[in-house]
Formats: structure tokens, C-alpha cells, sequence
């Protein structure tokens, strides 16, 4: 009996998420639950805890990415480094507790000081908790059902974080989201320990720490295309990580919609539209295939650019009849800009760069979604206006449509068709 094409009996690739797969994309759900528990409580919580600057709400969410990533790269280092076995099911179940617990007391915060201290904790938790899951996806092999389970908890996480908080901030009060979330979080430590050790892989930053970080950075930099495409991701993540962060405040504050609408009723619209858009942008990827050699790359400046232009409606028009048709739309475009987004990015770097380039490109998309917050809250209390702060929401998504556009001419441009840097 012969073996068909491609699978080989020697590398296992299951059909299903493994056990270990399947845990880290448990913890990769409680650790974006946590993250997304706080926007849609900004209104509700602000008065209680002295939130009023905006920056400080902006903050809650960009003091617990950067917190966050620092952990993460931090704990990476230390596992590369460390001659001992790689940490077991105690260590990581110790580290989703350490996030439920820091949940937790986000919801007993009584002042901004603790309430801020509490978010960067839960963030560094979940760093942690990031980079002792990751090498178990990579160890365990995973096939395309078991990669699309992996890519959509993160999305799956804000939208469970987005809709508790939202629904149950009026019963008994904003703090139930907190708790909610971190109750999760410690169920899924629970299932962690219950699960038992599981062989780990290398950590994803290897090859970006033995090529060095601005040696990454020069050669992701080098050629224009890349570049281009690279750029067009971070401004992508500039917009989703502000839009996410200040929606509900944008439309209570600005728009005077009520409360329970702005958080609980647009959120749940919000989420609907979002996984829609994750498929629709990967059918318009494949319709585009036939007709130009960088599908993904038009797919994906087609879905920025029009997303900008509805956002750039949903900030100027002010009767619900106009804003918020724009606003459905705008999210079903900017999330349908994930996979085409995704896949120009890995198409414009070469296959023998990837491992080191990749992971230099994702930290400068990181850093992107980590400050957006802040700089739209600090914006705000400039101009004295979140309505006004936001055009930083469509001006981004317009710079990233035009971006890839310009990197989708460049690779289609015979002239900048450059070897690779490392050849």
C-alpha cells in the first residue's frame, strides 16, 4: 500500500487539535478574556476608580500589552537559556492561575494606582502564560483544522472578554466582568494541571535571538516590498487594537448611545460581524488568486482601504441611520483584513528568512497594538474630544490600504525582484 503524496508516517500531523494544542489554545482564549474585559467597562468604571483623563483608561489596556510582551520575551530567553527540561503542567498552571488572580483583583480595585498595578500584573501573567504555551503548539504539529482552532482563540478570547464584561457590568456591577474573566482563567489552570506534563518545542524567538534583533529589523527593512507590507501591518494593528480599546466609550460619549447598547448590544453585533469578516477575507483572497500573482496583498488593501473609508464615516456622521451601517461594515473589512494581511506579510519574506524575520515583524505589530490605547486616550484629553481622537482609527486603515497597494506594485515590479539577504 503506497503512501499518498505528502504524508509521511514518520512526522504525525493530526486531523484534530492534540491534547497539548488543544490547552494552549485554552490559555490563549483566558489570556485575550482578560485583555478584553476591560474595554467595555471604560464608562462604567471611570467615576469609581478615578479614571478621568483618558490616558489613564488607554493605560489599562496598553499598560497590560506592554507588560505582556516584556514577560514574554523576558520567560522566552530564560527557556532558551536554561539547561534544565522545559517547565511542566505545574508551571503553566501556576501561571493562568496567576492571571485569574490578577482578574480578580482588578475587580477589588478601589483607586486607579491598584487598578492599573492589577492590569500590568494580569499582563505579565500573561506573557508567562504565552510563552510557556507556545512551543506546545509547535511541538505538537498541529494540521489546518488544528491551526485554525489555534488562530481564532485569540479573536474567540476578546469576544467572551468583550461580551461578559458587557452583558453583566449591571449585574451587580462593572466588576462581574473582571471576576468572569478571571474564573475562566483559573478553570483553564485547573485543566492545565489536570492535563499533566506535555513534550515541548523550541520557543518561537530562537531564530530571531540567533540572527539578532536589528539585524532582523535591517533585513525586513532591506527590501521594499517587504518593508511595505510590514509597515502596513503595524498601522493595521495601530487601528484595531484603538478601535477595540474606545468603541463602547466612542459611541456613549460621542454619539450618546445608552450604555447597555454601546457595550453589551454593539459587542455582540461586533463579534458576528468579526468572524464573517475572518472568512470572508479568506474567499476574497482565493477569488483574487486566479488574476493576480499577490492575492493576499490586494485582498488585503482592498479590506484596509475600504475599512478606512467606512470608519472615516462611522467618526464624521452623527445620525445612528449613517454611523452605523458604516461601523458593521468597517468591522467586517477590518477583520476580513486578518488572513490576507497575514498571508502578504509571510508571502513578501522569503521561505530561508522567515524563522528570524517573522518574529521581528510580530514584535513591531505587537508594540503597535500595545500603545494604540494610550496615544488615543492621551489625543483625547488633548483635543478635549474622543470623537476627534478617534480619526486616528481611519487614518490608520487608509496608510495601511495604501501601503499594500504600493507593496503589492512593488512585487509585481521586475526591478525590485532582489535576492534575499541571506542568500
Amino acid at each position: 500500500m503506497t503512501t499518498p503524496p505528502g504524508d509521511d508516517p514518520a512526522i504525525p500531523r493530526p486531523r484534530r487539535p492534540g491534547p497539548a494544542l488543544l490547552l494552549a489554545g485554552l490559555a490563549v482564549l483566558a489570556v485575550f478574556t482578560v485583555r478584553g474585559s476591560a474595554p467595555p467597562l471604560f464608562e462604567a468604571m471611570r467615576p469609581e476608580l478615578w479614571l478621568v483623563p483618558d490616558r489613564r483608561l488607554g493605560w489599562s489596556i496598553t499598560a497590560f500589552a506592554l507588560a505582556a510582551l516584556a514577560a514574554a520575551l523576558v520567560t522566552s530567553r530564560r527557556l532558551e537559556r536554561s539547561p534544565a527540561p522545559p517547565p511542566g503542567a505545574l508551571a503553566r498552571s501556576a501561571a493562568l492561575a496567576a492571571l485569574g488572580v490578577a482578574s480578580l483583583l482588578c475587580a477589588a480595585a478601589r483607586g486607579p494606582f491598584t487598578f492599573l498595578a492589577a492590569r500590568a500584573l494580569a499582563g505579565a501573567a500573561a506573557g508567562v502564560v504565552i510563552a510557556l504555551v507556545l512551543p506546545l503548539a509547535a511541538a505538537d504539529r498541529p494540521g489546518p483544522a488544528a491551526r485554525a482552532w489555534l488562530a481564532t482563540t485569540a479573536p474567540g478570547g476578546l469576544a467572551v472578554g468583550y461580551l461578559g464584561a458587557g452583558v453583566l457590568q449591571r449585574w451587580p456591577s462593572w466588576r462581574s466582568g473582571f471576576v468572569l474573566a478571571g474564573v475562566l482563567a483559573l478553570a483553564v489552570a485547573v485543566l492545565a494541571l489536570r492535563r499533566g506534563d506535555a513534550p515541548g518545542g523550541a520557543t518561537p524567538l530562537a531564530p530571531l535571538r540567533a540572527a539578532g534583533l536589528r539585524a532582523a529589523l535591517a533585513r525586513l527593512r532591506a527590501d521594499r516590498s517587504r518593508a511595505l507590507t510590514a509597515s502596513a501591518a503595524v498601522a493595521w494593528a495601530f487601528a484595531v487594537s484603538a478601535l477595540a480599546a474606545w468603541l463602547p466609550a466612542f459611541l456613549e460619549r460621542s454619539r450618546g448611545m445608552p450604555r447597555p447598547l454601546a457595550s453589551g448590544g454593539v459587542g455582540v453585533l461586533a463579534v458576528l460581524v468579526g468572524f464573517a469578516g475572518l472568512w470572508a477575507g479568506g474567499r476574497l483572497a482565493r477569488a483574487l488568486a486566479p488574476r493576480t500573482a499577490t492575492p493576499d496583498t490586494w485582498a488585503a488593501a482592498a479590506t484596509c482601504g475600504g475599512a478606512g473609508l467606512l470608519a472615516l464615516g462611522v467618526v464624521t456622521a452623527w445620525r445612528p441611520g449613517l454611523y452605523l451601517p458604516a461601523l458593521l461594515g468597517a468591522l467586517l473589512l477590518v477583520t476580513a483584513a486578518a488572513g490576507p494581511l497575514a498571508g502578504a506579510l509571510r508571502a513578501a519574506v522569503p521561505e530561508a528568512d522567515r524563522g528570524a524575520l517573522l518574529p521581528a515583524a510580530l514584535l513591531a505589530i505587537a508594540l503597535a497594538d500595545a500603545v494604540a490605547p494610550v496615544l488615543v486616550g492621551a489625543l483625547s484629553d488633548r483635543l478635549n474630544s474622543l470623537g476627534r481622537a478617534m480619526f486616528l482609527v481611519p487614518l490608520a486603515l487608509l496608510a495601511a490600504g495604501a501601503l499594500l497597494s504600493a507593496a503589492a506594485s512593488a512585487r509585481g515590479d521586475p526591478r525590485d525582484q532582489r535576492p534575499s539577504a541571506s542568500a
